[in-house]
């Protein structure tokens, strides 16, 4: 009797999620994404922070298109010594990125040439999704729903063979951002941060994200830098507060200015940490440098041996 019981509100569950009404995107005229890409091509490190968000209407042959922009800023920097290239730093505002147009429980964007199908929210568990953020066709595995603001969405849960996005949502998109590729090689990245309604984050729950992109100059240099024991006998820890997700380089500069550790950091929102064996050179007094294109940060500590 119990497993009957469990049978049936299992599918009532399912019924239920497949069953509620369609939330297009954008749901809400001040809905805004905020989403980071970064690449390191080994010579090049870019980093590309910004928001999308939508601004008026348009017609396109017979169909009304939502107008998708975007605001942030990039800034690119080379992996190894500064003055080789490719450094660069710059705000953008109001780019105009594509058209989207829901129909039906379909989203498609536009670029201007065609429309390409970006998500499906007609599909049941068991279909595949053919969408142009994937290039494969990705399975739906089940559907629930999750509470964004004050009403349920939901979320199709996609089995994840090689590294794509593992769910698309109603009305927001998938983990790796809104129009971004649902499948990244390994020297790209890119992370959906939050989604925001009325210029307050509503996902994920107790999402902090900063919707003012422009104060990560003042962030970067304002963030946490520690470095412990210190003094050491060889290994370090480098301990960082990381405003945004992003990719930073880490040097470490001996007492004669060489650079003895020269490598590009992967850092999250949040805490970091890099534990570093330097054991191999002579006592003295060192120096840490995190760069973030023209922002740098300085941080001395004594090998003590």
């Amino acid at each position: 009797m119990k497993n009957i019981t469990f049978f049936l509100i299992a599918v009532c569950t399912t019924i239920s999620s497949v069953s509620q009404n369609y939330i297009p995107i954008p749901a809400d005229s001040t809905a805004e994404w905020v989403v980071w890409n970064g690449l390191n091509d080994g010579m090049c490190i870019q980093n590309k922070d910004f928001k999308y968000f939508f601004d008026g209407d348009t017609v396109l042959g017979q169909f009304i298109y939502h107008k998708l922009f975007q605001s942030g800023f990039y800034h690119e920097y080379p992996v190894g010594p500064p003055g080789t290239g490719c450094a660069s730093y710059y705000r953008f505002e109001n780019i105009y990125v594509g058209a989207i147009r829901n129909d039906t429980g379909k989203v498609f964007l536009n670029k201007g040439y065609q429309d390409e199908l970006i998500y499906d929210f007609t599909l049941l568990p068991g279909d595949t999704l053919d969408t142009y953020l994937a290039g494969n066709d990705l399975v739906i595995e089940s559907i629930d729903s999750v509470m964004i603001g004050d009403e349920y969405r939901r979320r199709f849960n996609l089995f994840n063979p090689d590294g794509y996005s593992n769910w698309i949502i109603e009305g927001i998109g998938h983990e790796k951002g809104l129009i971004e590729p649902m499948y990244l090689p390994l020297e790209h990245a890119s992370e959906f941060y939050c989604y925001a309604e009325n210029h307050e984050p509503v996902y994920p729950e107790e999402a902090t994200c900063d919707l003012a992109i422009n104060i990560y100059e003042i962030s970067f240099v304002n963030s946490l830098l520690n470095i412990y024991p210190n003094p050491s006998k060889g290994i370090i820890t480098i301990s960082f507060k990381g405003k945004y997700r992003n990719i930073i380089n880490l040097k470490i500069f001996s007492p004669l200015g060489q650079i003895i550790v020269n490598s590009p950091w992967s850092i999250i929102q949040g805490l970091n940490e890099s534990t570093i064996d330097i054991s191999s050179v002579n006592s003295g007094i060192y120096v840490a440098v995190l760069q973030d294109g023209t922002n740098i940060i300085r941080k001395k500590f004594t090998l003590s041996k």
